[in-house]
């Protein structure tokens, strides 16, 4: 234990933390010699110093004058009866669950995000605890020890410890058996009642650890017990947090039984169950997430100072919550000379529970028609002051003067921050946004079939034919053409490209990663930021050493265009044969699909290397029409020297040969303790194991009448009875009995009398009636002929009702 030797801690309880855990790391057992009592200090030894005679020992100190705990390695040899101990046989291995990596609920959205998972879960479990990573097996469970030697800080780890074992490895259930368990006294038994497997576990006297003393790890024949895992463990199996992430994503937070029947095979789920697992994986990965953030920085420095000339950037707000990050790689402003003269600008949003913000790409295409990431950002709105940041930063790298940006219309504070920081800039819409866009608008009838008819539009080349399209456009769908009758042309139709602009547009109709010339669409990031930001540098790295080792082999080959402008080369030689050429001299043709009706001729100037058509303007490269006039003229080397710069191998060499990017190790990251989580929807990501305090309702915040219960009145005192009006006096006295209350037309017809006249007349009232009653009683005890005199006739006020 050099490594601890000299070390200092703040206290007596961390200094024997540190050093327990460390004897743990290196496979021995220490702990407390009891019989060491000195002042301000203390020994721990080997647990084999009696039995094998170990003489290893190390004291912790005080030190009066910095107030601190010193460690002192005052033996730091095991005798050899120790280590022979220590060496458990072949047969004892077993696999319980890893408990110190939780898997997020958090899945890649691109093939090499996995990688970036993995790595913040071995930095995050690093950064817990000082325990050193084992090797996991395809589970991804730890190998660990199952021993008589084995010893475990406390009862519950000892119990987890043995039913993992049971679960995990026997597919079986352990339960601690009441009648024999007690005090320093466990026994485990198997939950078939027959079956002779057991573990007993015994508190060892004067001592902090629990052991095994005796155990039986073998099944009767006739056991038919079965696995039934707790919450923990289920939520510890790889494969059942990989069957949560995979079930979310398809079908929400309800679980099914098509889920429980594939979570976990050969053990039954229940439901419950299920919901209580899933519950901890949500618990750990809301942990784990606030933990990554902490990491961003040191991942960003550290990135920028493997990879010379590279361009990173953070911020946080006034509180130090993060807020947005910058990333763009030095090989990107080396890119920049071999890439198509427009640029792409996505959004994707982040769909993840704890991140609601958005990835900003900045991408190209190079001369081999393959993407390019130029550079990349996470920001918590797409909104003019984030896109002026974002491009001012990707200025300080490359220079993108001049070149056209084809941006999403569902997001005008994109355009608004490029004409802010770049004036002039020529802005291109993404076509499939402005049909999301109609889609989205309510306005708009849903477009179905006439989505073909937008895209017609857009593809037209001439003015005729894109007003054609329009026509029938407006006869399936009016609003549809009403909406895109006001917007610019410039901004979406192809015709105007060649008559209005000189630069071509490379046929780019969407942004790069929405074009069917690349793959598949892009997947929204369902990925915490600094998974995003690793798993975005990541695939950087993969496309940069895909081309760089391309570049190496294209001089081999003798290559004179890239593979991808060579297919496209390809392709236009197929098509052109199906072309008839006449010329018009020995420079000028006309050209025409044999056997197409109607006819459309193309006119080609091979000296000025023009066609009539866009494609060779859009994609500076021959078209068909220009290879078969070329070829009917017996002049194929122009056709050669017609293909733009960033075609030919000489430049695709010059950009990528021995290239790469380097992403940071585990070993290169630290934490940065001060930073907090992004604020997601007015609140900052909390840890799921805290309890959450209630906030204070806002001065100015209405309070929800059906959710507002009902106050108890307070009790009535001598003052508040002394302030009261005589009519609410009387309306008291009414509700008491039950009397309807007053109405508005009767407080005007009945004037209120006072509370203390109308007692006197009710009091009035009773006497009278008794007094008669009485006399009533005399006259007939005195004369039974007498007459009975009838009650006298008393007159009352009238009373209005209460």
């Amino acid at each position: 234990m050099p490594e601890l030797d000299g070390a200092h801690f703040q206290s007596l309880p961390s200094a024997l933390k540190a050093a327990k855990e460390f004897a743990a790391q290196c496979k021995y057992d220490v702990q407390v010699d009891r019989s060491f009592k000195q002042e301000d200090s203390k020994r721990l030894i080997c647990r084999h110093r009696t039995q094998h005679a170990c003489p290893w020992k190390l004291e912790v100190l005080k030190d009066p004058e910095a107030m601190l705990w010193r460690l002192v390695l005052a033996d730091g040899v095991h005798s050899e009866g120790c280590e022979a101990a220590r060496r458990p046989p072949q047969d004892a291995f077993f696999h319980p669950p890893d408990r110190s990596t939780p898997q997020p609920l958090h899945r890649p959205s691109i093939a090499s995000g996995m990688f970036s998972s993995q790595i913040t879960q071995s930095l995050l479990a690093s950064s817990i605890s000082t325990q050193p990573q084992s090797s996991l097996d395809a589970d991804g469970r730890r190998s660990l020890l199952l021993t008589h030697d084995m010893r475990w800080g406390s009862a519950k780890e000892a119990s987890r410890a043995v039913n993992d074992f049971a679960l995990f490895v026997q597919k079986k259930r352990a339960r601690m058996d009441k009648k024999t368990s007690g005090g320093r006294n466990k026994k485990y038994i198997c939950s078939c009642e027959g079956c002779g497997w057991y573990v007993r576990l015994l508190r060892a006297p004067k001592a902090e650890s629990w052991k095994i003393s005796s155990m039986n790890l073998q099944h009767s024949d006739g056991c038919d017990g079965v696995a039934q895992p707790t919450a923990r463990q289920l939520a510890d199996m790889a494969s059942f947090r990989q069957a949560v992430v995979t079930h979310t994503k398809a079908h929400g937070k309800l679980l099914t039984e098509d889920f429980l029947s594939t979570a976990e095979e050969g053990i039954k789920i229940p439901l419950r169950l299920a919901y209580r697992a899933k519950k901890l994986i949500a618990v750990n990965s809301q942990d784990d997430l606030i933990e990554s953030y902490k990491f961003i920085p040191s991942l960003l420095a550290t990135f920028g100072a493997k990879n010379p000339n590279s361009i990173v950037d953070y911020t946080v707000d006034a509180t130090s919550h993060f807020v947005r990050a910058f990333v763009m790689p030095g090989v990107c402003a080396q890119a920049s000379t071999a890439i198509q003269k427009i640029i792409g600008f996505e959004v994707v949003p982040c769909t993840s529970q704890d991140y609601k913000g958005f990835t900003l790409l900045l991408l190209g295409r190079d001369g081999n028609f393959q993407p390019q990431v130029l550079a990349f950002g996470l920001v918590p709105e797409p909104t003019t002051e984030h896109v002026d940041w974002f491009i001012s930063l990707v200025r300080r790298g490359m220079n993108v003067d001049g070149f056209p940006f084809v941006c999403s219309v569902l997001h005008p504070g994109v355009v608004d921050g490029l004409r802010q920081v770049l004036p002039g800039v020529t802005i291109r819409f993404c076509i499939k946004s402005l049909v999301e866009a109609m889609n989205h608008d309510k306005m708009i009838p849903k477009l179905g079939p006439a989505e073909m008819l937008v895209w017609d539009l857009h593809y037209q080349e001439s003015e005729a034919g894109f007003h054609e399209s329009m026509t029938q456009l407006e006869h399936v769908n009016g609003p549809a053409a009403t909406y895109l009758r006001g917007l610019n042309p410039d901004q979406w139709a192809t015709y105007m490209i060649k008559e209005h602009y000189p630069t071509p547009f490379y046929k780019w109709s969407t942004t790069s990663f929405t074009s069917g010339l690349l793959g598949e669409p892009a997947e929204n990031g369902d990925e915490a930021p600094f998974d995003l930001l690793y798993s975005f540098l990541t695939r950087m790295m993969d496309l940069t050493f895909l081309k760089s080792q391309l570049a190496s082999k294209l001089p081999k080959d003798a290559a004179m265009l890239t593979p991808g402008a060579q297919g496209m080369y390809a392709e236009e030689i197929t098509e052109s044969l199906q072309y008839a050429t006449r010329p018009c001299d020995d420079q000028l043709a006309f050209v025409w699909k044999t056997g197409a009706r109607p006819k459309v001729t193309f006119r080609v100037h091979l000296g000025d290397g023009t066609c009539t058509c866009a494609a060779m303007h859009q994609l500076a490269m021959p078209c068909r029409h220009f290879i078969a006039a070329a070829r009917h003229f017996g002049q194929d080397q122009l056709i050669l020297n017609h293909f733009g710069a960033i075609y030919k191998t000489e430049a695709f060499v010059s950009a990528f040969h021995r290239t790469r990017i380097e992403i940071p190790l585990e070993s290169d990251l630290s934490k940065d303790e001060t930073l907090l989580p992004a604020v997601v929807d007015g609140k900052a990501a909390a840890s799921a194991s805290g309890k959450s305090k209630k906030q204070p309702r806002p001065a100015n915040d209405t309070p929800n009448p059906r959710k507002e219960k009902m106050a108890k009145p307070a009790p009535a005192t001598a003052t508040d009875v002394a302030e009261a009006s005589d009519m609410d006096m009387i309306a008291a006295m009414g509700m008491s009995m039950g009397i309807p209350g007053l109405t508005q037309q009767m407080l005007q017809g009945y004037p209120p009398i006072p509370p203390h006249a109308y007692l006197q007349q009710i009091q009035l009232q009773l006497q009278m009636q008794q007094q008669q009653q009485n006399d009533l009683q005399e006259n007939q005890g005195g004369s039974s002929t007498a007459a009975v005199a009838p009650p006298p006739t008393t007159t009352t006020q009238s009373l209005p009702m209460v």
